[in-house]
């Protein structure tokens, strides 16, 4: 029988479609393993025929190059479908006499559930969703949260490259906020380091920063909830911290299972969203309608570098083509599609999306002098562009759009 390394629980509950498995020499086996376990990471793998498989989350893998590790290949993991558990753990929830609760980011509560297990801590977890709540003794309160520490810290050192942007210094904790001298500072500190936020996004979390003040035992909790906001505006962190103290303001320790977190993970993803759709708008060219399918692709959950294939040169009949296409998982009428509009063989645009050189195309620099119109028959409306250098953003493209009702109405007045 085939011997599994690694975290077992991850494993058993993480489709494989969220997975990647790496392929190498029975004899880089350990390093690999040693390598991720080091770095906070979910994996599972085993040896077989002098070969080693090991599998990661599908996430993981652009970070392996971080890790100085040597493989032979990265492949799509099997179509092998597992019965997944909303419950984890090594004992009863109702066996459980002094609870305490944790709530963590299931792919991070993984990871804790596996150094629980290791050390013979007993637990029990309920996954909800995207969210995972781990109960264990009361008297196992430190040794949880010295392991959560210890994993945060682990990720922190694979991550920490986003920590720097280039010509701004990353803000400093303690001279952004204010918190206080006690023993919840240091992790406080830590908590808010780990979410790599600049002085003006730490300002907008003051509230936060002071319920955490008052009950530390949230600090995890909000290190899970506010997981991927290191772009977000102050506004949107401010939106969010002041959700996020109304829902757990109050709550003792044994009560905060009970929280509702609906509305702020709604809050937080249609920011996220928000903040996608404007990455691949901003500054590509495209009119109100062509950027409003954007928007509408990103809350459809399509990911960004498959909505990057588009560009302002595809027409909305295109575009929509495209995403029924997307829809039926019809990849041959996708990529033939992007062939098509592009002028090239489909061949060059699979090399491209290989190899990570295709691009999408943007409007001629050279003409940004000039007001741009675009008439969209499609719609029944013009558009017209141009540049603003002096935008407060930096520069941007100004567009608008102009039906033809509107055109035909100011022509009345004429």
């Amino acid at each position: 029988m085939i011997k599994l390394y690694g975290n077992e629980i991850w494993n058993s509950n993480t489709p494989n479609q969220y997975k990647k498995v790496i392929i190498a020499s029975e004899s880089q086996f350990e390093s690999i393993t040693d390598a991720l376990e080091n770095a906070g990471l979910n994996y599972c793998g085993y040896i077989n025929k002098n070969k080693s498989y090991v599998a990661v989350g599908r996430a993981t893998v652009p970070n392996l190059e971080k890790l100085n590790i040597s493989y032979d290949s990265i492949v799509d993991s099997n179509n092998r479908k597992y019965v997944t558990n909303n419950i984890i753990g090594t004992t009863k929830y109702n066996d459980i006499g002094d609870k305490m609760y944790r709530k963590y980011n299931t792919d991070f509560a993984y990871k804790v559930a596996q150094r629980l297990s290791e050390q013979d801590i007993p637990f029990s977890g309920r996954i909800f969703g995207k969210n995972t709540t781990i109960t264990v003794d009361n008297i196992y309160k430190d040794a949880i949260n010295a392991i959560a520490h210890e994993i945060r810290e682990q990720r922190e050192l694979l991550y920490n490259d986003k920590a720097v942007e280039k010509n701004e210094p990353s803000a400093t904790v303690k001279n952004s906020v204010t918190v206080s001298k006690e023993d919840n500072t240091e992790n406080l500190f830590n908590a808010l380091s780990v979410l790599h936020y600049k002085a003006h996004q730490l300002e907008s979390l003051n509230s936060t920063v002071e319920l955490l003040n008052n009950q530390p035992e949230l600090i995890d909790t909000f290190s899970t909830m506010f997981e991927d906001t290191s772009d977000f505006k102050p506004e949107q962190l401010n939106m969010l911290s002041m959700n996020f103290v109304k829902t757990y303001s109050g709550l003792s320790d044994s009560e905060l299972i009970l929280a509702n977190t609906a509305d702020f993970n709604e809050i937080k993803q249609s920011f996220i969203n928000t903040n996608l759709a404007d990455k691949l708008i901003e500054n590509h060219g495209y009119s109100y309608a062509q950027s409003e399918l954007i928007r509408d692709m990103v809350d459809m959950g399509i990911d960004y570098d498959t909505i990057n294939l588009l560009d302002y040169t595809f027409s909305l009949t295109e575009m929509q083509t495209f995403i029924g296409a997307y829809s039926r998982s019809d990849y041959d009428s996708l990529i033939n599609l992007v062939t098509k509009v592009k002028g090239v063989t489909r061949s060059e645009v699979e090399g491209m999306i290989s190899d990570g050189t295709y691009t999408p195309a943007l409007p001629d620099f050279n003409t940004l002098e000039k007001t741009l119109y675009f008439q969209e028959s499609e719609v029944e409306s013009i558009t017209y562009m141009y540049y603003n250098p002096d935008a407060y953003s930096g520069g941007q493209f100004v567009i608008t759009e102009v039906s033809y009702k509107q055109i035909a109405e100011a022509n009345k007045t004429v």
